[in-house]
């Protein structure tokens, strides 16, 4: 699932269970899109990856997403002002973050435990970005993407 506010530049992106090869493929496709409109718009958004109900995927995808990673860095980081991960195992989130200090991100990124900490930690770029931030984001954090559904 992937959700884009149109008041910030936010996107959501959530991964529930281990996707078909099919299902990969398109969540790919479309967060390359969302990266491509953010460039035409001439915007820079924070990316919001929730992993907490992700399954583990199959080595070939694993490959398959590495891949579309090495090819999409440079409009990934042309198109994107931070990236936040959540993760609700403090083991996996101690792992993940200690994989990013071996293998940076060339731009602000986190690794927290809910959705609110994840936008708590957007909304602070935003305001060292100096971007505007609406007042409903700021007081609903992460019900602003209403995940209830």
């Amino acid at each position: 699932e992937l959700t884009k506010l149109d008041a910030v530049p936010l996107t959501y992106i959530r991964v529930e269970g281990a996707p078909s090869d099919d299902e990969l493929t398109d969540t790919l496709f479309r967060i390359t899109q969302s990266m491509k409109d953010d460039l035409r718009r001439q915007r820079r958004s924070v990316n919001i990856m929730d992993m907490r109900r992700a399954s583990v995927i199959s080595a070939a995808q694993r490959r398959a997403s590495s891949v579309w990673m090495k090819e999409h860095t440079p409009l990934f980081e042309q198109s994107c002002m931070g990236a936040v991960f959540i993760i609700a195992s403090p083991l996996v989130r101690g792992v993940l973050t200690a994989l990013l200090w071996f293998q940076p991100m060339k731009l602000p990124h986190d690794v927290v435990p809910d959705l609110d900490a994840a936008v708590r930690w957007a909304i602070e770029l935003f305001d060292r970005e100096q971007v505007e931030v609406p007042e409903r984001v700021r007081r609903e954090l992460g019900r602003v993407f209403d995940t209830s559904s």
